[in-house]
């Protein structure tokens, strides 16, 4: 067997190299050479925040971590529309929740629903089998059969790769969350939050690219809490989670530049 590498499966192996030899020729050799050093450094802070450290320059050494398959079923396609068919499979028990609650309670994935939204996503990609074997896995317990679908969710989001998306989040904290406590309130994800703090603190185009933001918000009538069980205290994670749920909010957060530090670069 081969030697495992610190990748979250092979794809990302190969989508690394294909990253690194895909970068456009440029006119300008330093403009190009610029830009490889960009996608390095977001390939590091990806390996970082996920493996603890860069394994950039150890590839060949053993790995602890315990990635699960169904990831690498799941990664060629886009997290929102994961999203949206998890939410349909699961939209008659949500609205039966929010009845008897009055409010949006905790939804839980079971197998024989994520074996549903795989044939629809994947076909002919799952074995029942294997992929029962990979949910078990997952479970919180031996007695359980079952598991919190916001659980799920953020489990894929934490596993893949959207570097820009996950400096507009950090810009987000910085913003909303001055005091370092951890979560910002789900209020703060509105329109009208966004285009009043970027009046108050921002100028030029940084206040443009959260004005954008803010156009997203608007669209899609703010966030989706329903995966984040309604939480209305958010961590980074959940943060994330909302943002990649929805396709105008996941693509807007992938497009802009919420903290300013490309704004300036050769190859914006």
């Amino acid at each position: 067997m081969k030697e495992a590498k610190q990748l979250q499966n092979s794809v990302d192996y190969f989508l690394k190299r294909a990253m690194c030899a895909s970068v456009p020729i440029s006119k300008n050799e330093d403009s190009s050479l610029c830009e490889s050093t960009k996608i390095m450094k977001e390939l590091d802070l990806f390996e970082t925040r996920h493996f603890g450290s860069k394994s950039r320059y150890s590839l060949f050494l053993p790995t602890s971590l315990h990635v699960n398959p169904i990831i690498g079923l799941l990664c060629g396609l886009p997290l929102y529309q994961i999203y949206d068919a998890l939410i349909q499979r699961k939209d008659a028990e949500w609205q039966t929740l929010k009845e008897e609650n009055c409010s949006v309670g905790a939804l839980r994935l079971r197998f024989e629903e994520l074996y549903d939204v795989c044939t629809q996503l994947v076909p002919n990609m799952v074995s029942e089998d294997y992929l029962h074997r990979m949910f078990i896995v997952l479970l919180p317990s031996e007695e359980e059969d079952s598991l919190l679908l916001s659980s799920f969710f953020s489990f894929l989001v934490e596993n893949a790769f959207h570097p820009a998306l996950d400096r507009n989040v950090n810009a987000l904290f910085g913003a909303f969350d001055p005091d370092g406590t951890g979560v910002i309130s789900a209020a703060t994800l509105t329109s009208k939050v966004f285009l009043a703090w970027a009046e108050l603190h921002l100028f030029g185009n940084l206040r443009g690219e959260w004005e954008k933001m803010a156009a997203a918000l608007e669209l899609t009538n703010g966030v989706d809490l329903r995966i984040v069980d309604g939480a209305r205290l958010l961590t980074p994670a959940a943060t994330r989670a909302v943002f990649c749920a929805i396709n105008t909010l996941y693509v807007a957060m992938e497009s802009i530049d919420m903290d300013g530090r490309h704004l300036n670069s050769p190859s914006s």
